[in-house]
């Protein structure tokens, strides 16, 4: 009974002092690591910097994962950290205007999720956090109602001076995107 004791605090202390380790719910750093040298780090670099040897020849810049920080995310406001589940859903659905991939149909679920504890190694955001909640939004419908506010937050928030007055994005306004690098608006 003893051992047993003993073995499961030393594992339980090694764990901690891995980077990374158990960061993602069903993820393996060391798998993540393989799957991100064969298929991501062309475009996300070795280090996970945004700048790989491809970076220069996509729509848009991707994503540093060193900084730990997602766009996409539905983790509350007050937190940098996306959720794991966040991570996954950009890795397996892609973004495709911003040059990113599906990997759902290439990539099976575990290496997902091994990648997902690989890009949060990356970052000493994710360093001993546990995965963030969910953000809880209110569920809506598609009414005359909602269509109106949201037109009505559109251009009171002056989205349309960026992407313009039917979302289809103003060519000639340049943006910098969250590293100061510049972008053209998305067509919405």
């Amino acid at each position: 009974m003893r051992f047993i004791v003993c073995f499961s605090l030393a594992l339980t202390t090694l764990s901690l002092a891995l980077p990374g380790v158990a960061r993602a719910k069903a993820g393996d750093i060391l798998g993540g690591k393989e799957v991100y040298l064969a298929r991501c780090f062309q475009c996300h670099g070795l280090s996970g910097d945004g700048n790989g040897p491809a970076a220069a020849y996509l729509p848009r810049n991707p994503r540093d994962f060193t900084s730990g920080q997602y766009k996409l995310k539905t983790s509350p406001p007050t937190t940098l950290m996306a959720r794991d589940q966040d991570i996954y859903d950009a890795i397996a659905n892609g973004l495709l205007p911003n040059g990113m991939p599906t990997w759902k149909d290439t990539l099976s679920e575990k290496e997902i999720w091994d990648l997902v504890a690989y890009l949060k190694s990356l970052s000493d955001l994710y360093e001993g956090e546990s995965d963030p909640p969910a953000l809880e939004a209110p569920k809506t419908s598609r009414t005359a109602e909602t269509q109106r506010w949201g037109r009505k937050a559109y251009f009171e928030l002056k989205c349309d001076e960026c992407h313009g007055e039917d979302g289809a994005g103003n060519p000639d306004k340049i943006l910098k995107d969250d590293y100061g690098r510049p972008i053209k608006p998305r067509d919405l």
